[in-house]
């Protein structure tokens, strides 16, 4: 049983290669994507190198760095409960404490959703200071 099992998983995919269009086309845009990222990851390194250089750094300390603007960010959305109810940067910013305390749990793929996080509760903060709140009171 075993044996027949592990001949149709070979059956799926013939020399390692995907058996549909679909995995195919998923599998080219994984490798752009991370092409991309790569380069964007050796620009962003340059532009911090050389700025942490001018500060008088020899290198760049992400880990410092990170808990600094992670405690700025968690007390001025503290300071936005104060004004209206708002646990989407709440939960972004526990999550993100978990994850500087737990390094040796957290994964990449945790990070990025961190990362998307982040950037849909700013987006969230735009729409309600755009659209949502009402400016005639004041």
């Amino acid at each position: 049983m075993k044996e027949e099992a592990e001949e149709t998983e070979d059956d799926d995919e013939e020399n390692g290669e995907p058996k549909s269009k679909l995995e195919v086309i998923m599998k080219e845009n994984e490798k752009k994507i991370k092409g991309k990222e790569q380069e964007m990851v050796k620009t962003i390194d340059n532009i911090s190198q050389n700025i942490a250089h001018k500060l008088g750094f020899s290198y760049v300390p992400w880990f410092t760095l990170t808990k600094v603007v992670l405690g700025i960010y968690t007390v001025l959305t503290c300071f936005v409960l104060f004004f209206r109810t708002d646990f989407i940067n709440l939960t972004v910013c526990t999550s993100a404490i978990y994850m500087i305390l737990n390094t040796d749990r957290i994964k990449k793929w945790t990070f990025r959703a961190l990362v998307l996080g982040i950037f849909l509760s700013l987006g969230y903060d735009l729409f309600w200071f755009l659209m949502i709140q009402d400016f005639s009171t004041d």
